[in-house]
């Protein structure tokens, strides 16, 4: 009993066998008994087991559809009795959930059938999903950017994915949110993304999350990086050497407004120009221009102002000025000390002041030292008043936990010919670890105003915290003090709650006894169908400034829902204040806003109530207040329409109820702005804006129009070689040279070998474009460096070689480029089903295997979700292209050698076909415990001469183990059944795949195992 259980556990666990187990037959023809159903994975082996009994020689054979491709179809059994018969199955990877089409396995004799039975595989659901953007895209300021998002389900049965940006701004929006997909289907979502106001190449990065509704926990993710380079800045990049960035913003609006007093007409305008960027190679400069504008009642600016800025790395410079005054100042790192000074005049409606500084900091004894002069002067009516101050400062760690900062700080005035001072002191002592911090401080004067303070707080007892802080102060007249203190607890998903208390009084007869407590709490985050959950409540009690001996008092609740498409917000409030006549003032506040993105469209709600009632502030005690109420509801509608053009509309309505009075005021307006209108740059914008007091419905009204008009206008321009000396001149060196086409290969440039225009060639951080006939020169800092070709080079040649520069100062570097002509290859790595090497009908594409490539040129590349690859740029020679191993679905390995491909400019190869299946499993007659078995496993994936390979060996009944590869006989130590060594791949070892044979060494019998190694040329 016991030796068949072990027999039938070992049929489910290993390769397919079949084995025979003894019985008397029965009967004069044979007969076949199905088993029952069996679960299988997608992707997954699963074997059916079937009873044989019978007499004779018999043909088994298995009928089923061409998906489901059994391990072995055909074989040929004598039957002496009851015998099983397994029959493994590798269940196709998108086979839908449920039960199998019918698996027949058929008894023939003579090629007649003589017994059959059927039995199914129960597959089981398997959520799986695919997620794909581009790496990188490039975009404009103020236009709509749209990422493709390719979304595939790789599951065996229909799902809906759900898909998310994960962005916290929230800025991109999908045109939809979720997908529903049938099995192996594919859809492209499109994100969409509009920054108006950033910087030249501004990078934003975007990530985006697809999860299956079927299984929550499966989950893809991808992320594209988008560049935002406006259209002067990508014309800028062909201005060699320094250069300014001018631009300017020009805006004029005209609007009328009709209400019942009569028309009114009024024009606006305003102008700022700004220029900015690399005076020379060593200062960086900007001039801006504020306040030029004017209207119809003020025609010519009243008050334009300007701003210089320098920036020489070591030192700055800075000037600005206007009608009311003018300032310097600047900065200069010299060794060790960086110095600072400032100046400024300004204007006073009857008088002036006068302003200037020096100051100086330094490293001494480890601590920062910081001293600083200053003066100041004001003349007004007649009278002269001037303050001078001379501080030092420094600080210093003691320990490396303790640091201290003391202070000296002597201060003088005059005013009606008098002159006087005061001297201040100051310190300050920290003491931080990782379970808590302290600091003392302590401020004290000649003229007897003294300060002591005490704060710190515990870190190390995580989820809580602490924090405290008390201070005495003594004045004359008395003292004053406060102290305050704040308990915090920060707990999973955002849960969270704070306590804190202030209490302060003192003798000073000014000084009142106060207090305040508050507590807060804050709700874990929760995620319901994709939302995301919170909510937060705080509670304060005080007393009050005014009234001694009552209290005040607040509650505020807050919760927030938001989605990726959806914002909602809920505030509430109620406050309670007391009247110093007597009584209080309560009032009750709702609030609730929220927003909706929907394609293009921006939908906004806001409602808020607001309830008043008590003792009116200032009258007598016990003369209560009106209650008043107001009521307002606030509707938005965004749309844009298109790149250029955008709406919005707006409606505003205010209930207000103060005693018997009611008023329901409304505001509509509409907006059209259209970018870009004949020249870039030129936007328009108009709108239409309505007011009624006592409704729209009722009583007057209030109408305006308005129509705006601004130019946008940027250029890049090279330095004007005037600044450029003056500012220092150019550093570093020349690279310059031409870009041709070697058609022959000789590495020089013939007659008739054209130059390549229009290449981006970079040198270190220097760039610059080769002009019409191939001619380049950069100016680059002193250095050596590879020539780059990031842009602008044809898809059809490559560079024969990719040369060093050495530029030195004020040098100049002659550097000839040749390009060959290039060629490419295609892939396509396909599920070899039937192990043939050839793709036959129904195998399918494996996406995103690895490939690799050797040659005249060394690629790694992923294939496509098609299964595809395309290696391109490649020069002309003998190239060989294998599998990456370790880029394969996981078990799968390859069934076809590396092949190797000729290519000869011109000339168009087939697309080269490399198979990949889940190894198969041998069909055997006998399985016996202890019999001589070996397995293998390499390290990686390809490998390169000099390389190290490491090779783990596991044996069974094995006494040694041989190895050999690349010329190389080894023999590694067994340890226990398992075995492992290192190898390196000669130097000099030509491109290919190699066998790595393993002999395993038993009682008078050996097994042999082959591996593949592929080896890569070197870079």
């Amino acid at each position: 009993m016991s030796r068949r259980l072990t027999l039938l556990a070992l049929l489910l666990l290993m390769p397919p066998a079949l084995p025979s187990l003894s019985a008397a037959a029965q009967g004069s023809g044979p007969s076949v008994t199905a088993p029952a159903p069996r679960e299988g994975t997608p992707g997954g082996y699963v074997t059916l087991t079937f009873q044989a009994q019978g007499q004779g020689d018999y043909e088994f054979t298995v009928d089923s559809p061409p998906e489901w491709a059994p391990v072995t179809r055909t074989r040929n059994v004598k039957l002496n009795g009851q015998t099983l018969i397994p029959v493994t199955f590798q269940v196709p990877a998108l086979a839908p959930a449920g039960e199998s089409p019918p698996l027949v396995l058929r008894v023939l004799q003579g090629g007649t059938e003589v017994a059959r039975a059927q039995t199914q595989v129960r597959v089981l659901p398997r959520a799986r999903v695919a997620l794909r953007s581009p790496a990188n895209l490039s975009g404009t300021p103020g236009q709509t950017l749209s990422v493709p998002l390719e979304v595939t389900n790789l599951g065996n049965q229909p799902d809906t994915i759900r898909l998310t940006i994960t962005n916290a701004d929230r800025q991109p929006q999908l045109d939809t949110s979720e997908v529903t997909l049938k099995p192996g289907e594919s859809r492209t979502v499109n994100a969409t993304l509009k920054l108006d106001r950033v910087s030249e190449g501004y990078l934003y990065i975007l990530f985006f999350e697809a999860t299956s509704a079927n299984n929550p926990e499966i989950s893809a993710r991808a992320r594209t990086n988008s560049v935002f380079t406006t259209v002067a800045g990508r014309s800028g990049t062909a201005v060699q050497g320094p250069r300014l960035t001018f631009s300017v913003r020009a805006a004029v609006e005209a609007g009328v407004d009709w209400s019942p007093g009569g028309r009114s007409t009024s024009i606006r305008y305003s102008l700022q120009p700004t220029v900015g960027g690399q005076l020379s190679d060593y200062v960086k400069g900007s001039l801006g221009i504020s306040g030029l504008d004017g209207s119809l009642t003020r025609p010519l600016p009243d008050n334009p102002t300007f701003g210089v800025q320098l920036d020489g790395g070591r030192w700055t410079a800075e000037l600005e000025g206007g009608r009311d005054g003018f300032g310097v100042r600047g900065t200069l790192d010299t060794g060790p000390w960086k110095l600072r000074s400032r100046a400024r005049y300004s204007r006073l409606v009857a008088g002036q002041v006068y302003n200037a500084g020096v100051g100086a900091s330094t490293q001494v004894a480890g601590g920062p030292l910081d001293v600083e002069v200053t003066t100041t002067v004001v003349r007004q009516d007649g009278e002269t008043q001037r303050t001078d101050t001379l501080g030092v400062r420094y600080g210093r760690r003691l320990s490396p936990n303790l640091d201290l900062s003391v202070g000296l700080a002597g201060v003088g005035f005059s005013a009606a010919g008098r002159y006087q001072g005061d001297l201040f002191v100051t310190e300050e002592l920290s003491y931080v670890t990782n379970i808590f911090d302290v600091t003392q401080t302590y401020s004290g004067s000649l003229s007897g105003l003294h300060t002591l303070g005490v704060s710190g707080g515990l870190s190390g007892i995580q989820p809580f915290g602490v924090r405290a802080a008390a201070s005495l102060q003594r004045q004359p007249g008395g003292l004053t003090w406060s102290a305050s203190g704040l308990g915090l607890y920060s707990g999973p998903a955002g849960f969270g709650a704070s306590v804190s208390g202030r209490v302060q009084g003192g003798t000073v007869p000014t000084a009142r006894a106060q207090w305040q407590a508050t507590a807060g709490i804050t709700s874990p985050s929760l995620r319901l169908l994709g939302a995301a959950i919170s909510g937060s409540a705080q509670y304060l009690i005080a007393s009050d400034d005014d009234t001694p001996g009552e209290l005040a008092h607040t509650v505020q609740v807050n919760a927030s829902l938001s989605t990726a498409a959806l914002d909602a917000n809920a505030l509430a409030s109620w406050s309670r204040n007391p009247v110093p006549a007597g009584g209080s003032q309560d009032k009750v506040y709702l609030g609730l806003t929220g927003a909706y993105a929907w394609k293009s469209n921006t939908f906004a709600a806001l409602y808020s109530f607001e309830r008043r009632s008590g003792t009116v502030p200032g009258t007598p005690a016990g003369s209560p207040q009106d209650p008043s109420t107001t009521q307002t509801l606030g509707l938005s509608w965004e749309r844009s329409w298109t790149d250029r053009i955008n709406t919005r509309l707006d409606f505003n309505h205010a209930e207000i109820w103060t005693g018997s009075e009611r008023r329901r005021p409304d505001q509509a307006a509409l907006t059209i702005g259209i970018r870009d209108v004949g020249l870039p740059g030129v936007n328009v914008s108009t709108g239409y804006r309505v007011i009624a007091p006592s409704g729209l419905l009722a009583g007057s009204l209030t109408q305006g129009v308005r129509v705006g008009v601004s130019y946008d206008l940027t250029r890049v321009i090279a330095t004007p070689d005037f600044l450029v000396n003056t500012f220092g001149g150019r550093r570093g060196g020349e690279v310059r040279g031409v870009l041709y086409r070697d058609t022959n290969l000789n590495g020089k440039q013939d007659d008739g070998e054209a130059g390549l225009p229009g290449v981006t060639v970079r040198v270190g951080n220097a760039s610059a474009v080769s002009d019409a006939q191939g001619r380049y020169s950069v100016r680059a800092p002193v250095g050596s460096f590879p020539l780059a070709f990031p842009s602008g080079l044809p898809a059809t040649v490559e560079a024969l070689d990719t040369p060093n520069v050495t530029v030195t100062e004020n040098g100049r570097s002659e550097q000839n480029v040749a390009f060959a002509p290039v060629g490419n290859l295609e892939v396509l790595v396909f599920e070899d089903t039937n192990r043939n090497g050839s793709p036959d009908p129904g195998e399918q594409p494996i996406p995103y295997a690895g490939i690799s490539l050797s040659g005249p040129a060394v690629r790694a590349v992923q294939a496509d979700s098609r299964g595809y690859a395309r290696l391109g740029t490649l020069p002309p020679g003998t190239y060989t292209v294998a599998l990456n191993p370790v880029s394969l679905p996981e078990d799968y390995t390859a069934t076809t050698e590396a092949k190797r491909a000729e290519l000869k400019i011109g000339e168009r190869l087939p697309a080269l076909a490399l198979g990949a299946a889940m190894p198969p499993r041998q069909s055997v007659t006998t399985y016996t415990g202890g019999t001589l078995a070996v397995l293998g496993r390499l390290s990686s994936g390809p490998s390169t001469p000099g390389a190290k390979v490491e090779l783990t060996v596991q044996t069974q009944g094995a006494r040694t183990v041989n190895v050999e590869v690349l010329g190389q006989t080894l023999t590694p130590k067994l340890e226990g059944n398992r075995a492992s060594l290192e190898f390196t791949v000669p130097a000099g070892t030509v491109p290919g795949s190699y066998d790595v044979k393993v002999t395993a060494v038993g009682d008078g019998e050996s097994k042999v195992l082959i591996l593949k190694l592929l080896v890569m040329a070197g870079k």
